[in-house]
């Protein structure tokens, strides 16, 4: 006879949950679909089919029990027969006190004790702000899935039903002086059904809605924990929420530089051409609020960019450290017709000669102050003489 529960590579106190599990974890092996030994597949789901339906697998265990001991004629086996009403090894006319029997008999695994019950897990949650939630406390309402125990099992992942083999005495007669321990419940009288709720699992799912508090001042990978929010463990308990802020994208009025390290707010500005000659004062939006931006004359041809420190976004969360914010400059140039095309080449050459005439005046002006440094070199060495 076929052993069910090595093919799934378990015990025959196996719950119902640990039955599933291993199924799922063996078929995502041999599956033949996914490259898998498509015999050894049969196998296992051949398992599968008679330990998930409660019935069938008590009727395997029954025939499981007397194919695995020793049997006399009679068809029963020589645990059963060495078994009392109570389900003990215990003997009045002293057979049991043997040192075969009894080394054979003690230490007799009990039924299956329940599961441990342990509190719920944490659940993590990444969020993406704005540049302007850094700088205020603000609230948001997120949605998510937690773990909740099952109202019908309360997370065993089980029922119990009536066994049908004893009719729920735990005791199955072979004869009337041999009350035997009833191998389908294991003498409880009970056998566990799969909680069709939850699949076994103990657990449904919640849909859980919560407003969230975001402190101000907060940064990038920074985290905070809301007490109780997370799922719930077999022993009733909540895990936490953990808030977990990933990222600082970009709003309708500021950009945020890309990547998640020194991160930077930046804004864009057009210029006019002639303005970017002359310079201009501008002003700028920033989370602190309007800032007065000079720009000086030709800067913006040598430097696109203006840096206006400690604008930003937070540094680091609990401290009065800002990042810059930075404005990115794009000349306009203007639509010129001939005629003014002409007029700007004649401001062109009346620069270029001055520039030109300045520099011999610069030239001149250097000789000069040479030939009086020569006039007192030469004045002083008189003097000497």
């Amino acid at each position: 006879m076929k052993n069910y529960y090595e093919a799934l590579g378990l015990s025959k106190n196996a719950t119902a949950s640990e039955i599933k599990n291993a199924f799922k974890k063996m078929a995502k092996e041999y599956h033949p679909d996914l490259g898998g030994d498509s015999e050894k597949f049969k196998n296992i789901n051949e398992a599968y089919q008679i330990l998930n339906d409660s019935s069938k697998k008590a009727e395997y265990d029954i025939k499981l029990n007397h194919t695995n001991t020793r049997r006399t004629r009679f068809n029963f086996s020589f645990d059963d027969f060495f078994k009392n009403k109570s389900g003990s090894y215990e003997s009045t006319d002293g057979f049991y006190d043997d040192p075969f029997i009894k080394s054979h008999y003690d230490n007799v695994p009990h039924s299956e004790s329940k599961k441990q019950k342990t509190r719920g897990s944490d659940l993590k949650i990444s969020l993406e702000i704005f540049p302007e939630d850094t700088i205020v406390d603000f609230s948001k309402k997120i949605t998510y899935n937690r773990n909740i125990i099952c109202h019908i099992c309360n997370s065993d992942g089980y029922k119990s039903v009536i066994c049908n083999v004893c009719n729920g005495t735990g005791i199955f007669y072979m004869t009337k002086e041999h009350p035997l321990q009833c191998a389908a419940c294991d003498g409880s009288g009970k056998i566990h059904s799969t909680c069709i709720t939850c699949g076994g699992d103990g657990f449904n799912k919640e849909k859980k809605e919560v407003k969230i508090n975001i402190p101000k001042g907060i940064t990038i990978a920074t985290t905070t924990r809301m007490k109780g929010f997370g799922n719930q463990g077999s022993n009733g308990e909540y895990g936490d929420l953990i808030i977990h802020i990933k990222d600082i994208i970009s709003s309708s009025t500021f950009q945020m530089s890309p990547g998640t390290k020194d991160k930077y707010i930046f804004t864009e500005e057009i210029i006019d051409f002639f303005d970017a000659i002359t310079g201009i004062d501008i002003e700028c939006k920033t989370l602190r609020g309007i800032a007065d931006v000079n720009i000086k004359p030709m800067q913006i041809f040598k430097d696109h960019r203006i840096l206006i420190p400690n604008a930003g976004i937070p540094k680091i969360f609990g401290k009065n450290e800002y990042s810059p914010h930075i404005i990115l400059f794009h000349i306009k140039y203007p639509d010129l017709s001939q005629e003014q095309i002409e007029y700007i080449k004649k401001i062109k050459d009346e620069l270029h000669d001055i520039n030109t005439n300045n520099g011999k005046d610069s030239r001149q002006e250097n000789s000069e102050v040479h030939s009086a440094e020569d006039n007192v070199s030469e004045y002083t060495e008189n003097k000497k003489e």
